[in-house]
């Protein structure tokens, strides 16, 4: 694991795919725009799958690794990441929806 620098990421070009080892991967599309991706087999259905850790110009290297080392721990205990980020984001849903009201 961490095989690109710094310096790699920055002088990135249309078109580069750089991989930082472990699964973490940097995609960079025709136009120029990164995106972080963690690639990983499924603790649930052994299938491959891609867990976007986000864009390059809001997520740095460091922080992407940070990301796929979270995302490695869920896995690690038999949690796909991707479910897991599902379930949080209508979780927050749900709690969006309760009406708490002002008391009367």
């Amino acid at each position: 694991m961490g095989k690109l620098t710094a310096l790699q990421v920055k002088n990135v070009k249309a078109g580069d795919r750089m991989g930082d080892g472990d699964g973490l991967w940097l995609f960079v599309d025709r136009n120029g725009n990164g995106s972080w991706l963690l690639r990983f087999a499924s603790p649930v259905t052994r299938k491959q799958r891609e867990f976007g850790l986000g864009p390059l110009r809001e997520v740095s290297l460091a922080e992407a690794r940070i990301a796929a080392g979270d995302a490695r721990a869920l896995i690690r205990k038999g949690t796909d990441p991707i479910e897991a980020k599902r379930e949080a984001r209508e979780a927050a849903k749900a709690l969006e929806l309760v009406d708490f009201g002002d008391g009367d």
